[in-house]
């Protein structure tokens, strides 16, 4: 009986490692790309399309250092992507990806869609949209002008800067580091004594020192004593 019982355990053992080893290299994409639909909130479409665009840039899903939504354009959904410190622009309508551009030029644009204003007689299968693509417009400005800028007029500044994508740079005077986020901090109002812009990074590949000076994009959320740039990369 003990044979017996030891037997069907060897069998159960054997048949979990083999169930493990069928599982194909297709079959592991396929997760991560469900993965990334649902921790974005899009569907599992669009996720497919943007994978089969990054990797005609030679990129993958696992390459993305953050994603998420930015203002809509006319024809749907925009989102930022940041990918080992470089800004891409994903185009979207609906479950449909249009575009992605990186530096106001398209990278890449699926085989379906053109954005071309006419159309062929045998182009029934092409999605057409007659639009000037362009990308988001980042603000550049040195983090002391910007602190200027707050100090002196801070609704101006509000008006200005809060909801746009900012390029500052700054020397960092503080670092408040997480496991998963780190706040670097530019400026100190002598003034008051209080830091003026804090650049917040997801998982940063690099950390760096008080003391060092970069350049760092960002958006901009809020314009207040502690004017705050979320999901930042050092621009190169």
């Amino acid at each position: 009986m003990k044979r017996y019982k030891s037997f069907l355990i060897i069998i159960f053992i054997v048949a979990f490692f083999a169930a493990g080893c069928n599982v194909t290299e297709a079959d592991k994409k396929e997760m991560v790309i469900k993965k990334f639909a649902k921790q974005n909130s899009i569907s599992l479409s669009l996720a497919n399309e943007i994978e089969i665009g990054l990797n005609t840039l030679y990129l993958a899903n696992d390459d993305i250092d953050t994603f998420s939504q930015t203002e809509d354009w006319a024809y749907g959904e925009r989102y930022k992507l940041f990918v080992d410190g470089d800004l891409y622009i994903v185009y979207a309508s609906g479950d449909a990806l249009v575009s992605i551009n990186k530096d106001n030029s398209k990278v890449y644009t699926p085989k379906n869609v053109s954005s071309k204003e006419e159309t062929k007689e045998d182009s029934s299968t092409i999605t057409t949209y007659s639009f000037d693509n362009n990308d988001i417009d980042i603000i550049e400005i040195d983090a002391s002008e910007l602190v200027y800028e707050i100090i002196n007029d801070s609704t101006g500044a509000a008006g200005k800067y809060l909801g746009k994508t900012i390029k500052v740079t700054g020397k960092i005077i503080y670092i408040s580091d997480y496991s998963d986020l780190i706040g670097y901090y530019m400026v100190n109002d002598l003034s008051s004594g209080k830091t003026r812009i804090v650049c917040w990074f997801d998982n940063p590949k690099s950390k760096y020192s008080i003391g060092d000076t970069l350049t760092v994009v960002g958006y901009c959320r809020t314009v207040e004593e502690s004017t705050e740039l979320t999901g930042c990369y050092i621009s190169k």
